[in-house]
């Protein structure tokens, strides 16, 4: 707030004094040891936070470094290569490779359908007359109908509705330009035999056809021929035999093998239809027959005969897809045919995973002999690995050591700092969790720290390690096993799931033997327990030394408070009797089925890279120390911001008292100013004056 103007002093009466001068000094000698705290308390808090995210980066730096080795299939580290790159090539895959030569012989590769369509001028235009039309291909088994509506029979639809239904089929189209105003629709399938693409609805080329009806006027004399003329090519039947039908002379033309044209007769009408190799300059097997008038019927030879031909009735025909033409199949569909190590196997990838363990193959051609794939252990990528770790947490503890230093450290002195620091060394100075006999700390394999607390690597001792106890090395990082979990790392306890039948009548008690002088057991008197599952419900409200017990529906479940390997499997038993004592029960005995009975089990070990990835884990997960930490240092930045406003504040208020304060003293001296004026000028006016 700005302070009000001494308007008093700024026209030379009052105190004459610089009250606004004297305010601020004043209100900053109070304010200034406060602000200074806050001050210091903000920037101290401040480079908190930044130093916050430092050491959480570098834990998450040197996390990613162990996470190389903390699993046992990363540990593998293999050098895989292959005679020859062109035929096959090999890499690393899932799973864990062990040392080999394989011989791999490729007869076939991988293929998957592709079929073309016709050529078409327009990849847009309909190609079925105005008509709707389905297509419908089968892929393994499974029929697929696309759909193209009136008018729209063209590729540009077909290639869409078949792309629809890829996530179902497998199987793309696409158009493709193969010259000016020249298009076609490939179709292709996934990969192997099993794959192939079976059209079985089409949309078929057709031909152009006429088809004329024979009459015989004159009878035919013996040997006497028969010829016709359409669209230009003359049809001449063989010698006739005398007083041949219309029906015979048809089928003499039937008869007929003229290239680009079928013939068929039926009683007398013959029908003349173009076909693929019809070719005639400017014309295709589509183009209209010319019907204008009927074809004359030339009766050759000598003789008397005469026959005429009548109501002419033509097609033309049309091009169709044909993507079931046997000729527009590209390529066929089938599998890779190979061997490996003398195994004969056949897959529908080019791309293997399972033949070679940890081994992915990659196959490019086919060879008449084998291409050896050899697969070793890298000892200089796991050196460098370990080596790696080793920088990675150098690294690590400088960046900490900076973070805590007591003078100009951002975390300086921070117990948390401290401590990650503390367990990392303990980490390199114990024991792995899954210690070898040969192999049991860093130190075994040449890693130690030196007399400033920096890790030194002994290569010469790594090497040897590495050479004479690599799997009890590859254990000690990664417990020899994959993909941890909090969950898997823990011990197990025994568990016993005994799913209940029939009810308990009230004169009843059912008793379930845990173990030996382990018991619990449910009076019928108690409650109405007619139910598997009111009964298996009054079982888990017992208690039983060294057991929990609960119920789902109709099961009891028996777990066993004490974990791992030591804890025996139970051997439940139920019984039930009368609680008068002797006899039999009185209603339908109870009984049960255990449907699990498990031992306990010793939680998997992570090995020193796990245990330390769990460690980071622990430190980065939601809610944990980083989360902690950051909404310790919000909550006083928050509390810092709400005393800087109360100081605010306070000085504002203290500004105004102040300058009230010397407001009333400058009205005061004003005053007085005022009177010693009056009384000067009254004295100046009084007779006698004496004036120098």
């Amino acid at each position: 707030m700005a302070m009000e103007v001494d308007f008093l002093n700024a026209f030379q009466v009052g105190s004459k004094m610089d009250t606004k001068k004297l305010v601020t000094a004043l209100v900053d000698a109070e304010i200034a040891p406060k602000q200074s705290s806050l001050d210091s308390r903000k920037t101290k808090t401040e480079a908190e936070i930044s130093g916050l995210a430092t050491l959480k980066s570098s834990i998450q730096t040197l996390r990613s470094a162990f996470q190389a080795l903390d699993d046992n299939r990363e540990f593998n580290f293999p050098s895989i290569t292959s005679a020859n790159n062109n035929i096959i090539s090999a890499e690393s895959g899932s799973g864990i490779a062990t040392a080999g030569i394989h011989g791999v012989t490729i007869s076939a590769l991988a293929q998957h359908d592709i079929l073309a369509s016709n050529t078409f001028s327009s990849s847009s235009a309909d190609q079925n007359g105005g008509a709707s039309a389905n297509f419908v291909f089968t892929v393994n088994g499974t029929a697929h109908t696309v759909s193209l509506a009136a008018g729209g029979v063209s590729l540009d639809k077909l290639a869409e509705g078949i792309n629809a239904k890829t996530t179902d089929s497998g199987v793309t189209a696409r158009v493709v330009s193969t010259g000016t105003d020249q298009y076609r629709l490939l179709m292709e399938g996934q990969s192997g035999s099993t794959n192939a693409i079976t059209i079985n609805t089409d949309i078929p080329t057709t031909y152009a056809s006429t088809a004329v009806t024979l009459n015989v006027g004159t009878a035919i004399d013996n040997n006497q021929t028969a010829a016709i003329t359409v669209d230009g090519t003359t049809f001449t039947t063989a010698a006739l035999s005398a007083g041949a039908t219309a029906s015979a002379i048809g089928a003499a033309f039937a008869a007929l093998n003229v290239s680009g044209w079928d013939i068929t007769n039926n009683s007398g009408v013959v029908t003349f239809a173009k076909n693929a190799s019809y070719s005639k300059s400017g014309e295709t097997g589509q183009s209209v027959i010319a019907t204008a008038d009927a074809p004359t019927v030339t009766i050759g030879s000598a003789g008397n005969g005469a026959v005429t031909a009548a109501a002419v009735d033509s097609a033309a025909g049309k091009i169709g897809f044909d993507l079931s033409a046997s000729a527009n199949e590209l390529q066929a569909a089938q599998n890779a045919s190979l061997t490996v190590n003398g195994l004969a196997v056949t897959r529908t990838s080019n791309e293997i995973n399972d033949l070679i363990p940890g081994v992915t193959l990659n196959l490019n051609a086919t060879t008449s002999s084998a291409v050896n794939i050899n697969v070793s252990r890298d000892l200089a990528l796991a050196k460098a690995t370990i080596k790696t770790t080793v920088d990675a947490t150098n690294l690590f503890e400088t960046t900490l050591k900076g973070l805590s230093n007591s003078v100009d450290g951002d975390l300086a002195n921070d117990s948390t700092v401290i401590q990650i620091k503390n367990k990392i060394k303990q980490l390199f100075y114990s024991e792995s969790s899954k210690a070898g006999t040969n192999i049991k700390n860093m130190t075994d394999m040449g890693v130690s720290y030196d007399k400033v607390g920096t890790l030194i690597v002994d290569d010469a001792k790594l090497d040897t390690a590495m050479a004479s106890h690599y799997d009890e090395i590859k254990d000690f990082f990664s417990g020899g096993t994959d993909d941890h979990s909090a969950y898997d790392s823990q011990d197990k306890s025994a568990l016993s799931v005994l799913t209940l039948s029939g009810g308990l009548n009230a004169a009843d008690t059912a008793t379930i033997t845990l173990a030996s002088g382990v018991t619990i057991a449910v009076a019928g008197s108690a409650g109405t327990y007619d139910t598997a599952a009111k009964l298996a419900a009054a079982f888990a409200s017992q208690s039983a030394t060294g057991y929990t017990i609960t119920a789902s529906g109709s099961d009891v479940i028996i777990t066993s408070t004490a974990t791992g390997a030591s804890v025996s499997a139970l051997s439940p038993s139920i019984a039930t009797v009368t609680t008068s004592g002797g006899g039999s029960a009185t209603g339908t005995a109870v009984t049960f089925s255990a449907t699990e009975n498990n031992a306990g089990s010793a939680g998997l070990t992570r090995g020193m890279a796990g245990d330390l990835v769990s460690l980071m884990d622990n430190y980065l997960v939601y809610d944990g120390t980083m989360d902690s930490m950051r909404d310790q240092f919000d909550a006083v930045l928050k509390q810092t911001a709400t005393d800087q406003v109360s100081l605010d504040d306070r000085k504002t208020k203290i500004e105004d008292r102040y300058s009230k304060q010397f407001a009333e003293m400058n009205r005061i001296m004003a005053e007085m100013n005022t009177l010693k004026e009056y009384l000067d000028a009254q004295l100046e006016n009084l007779p006698n004056n004496q004036k120098d």
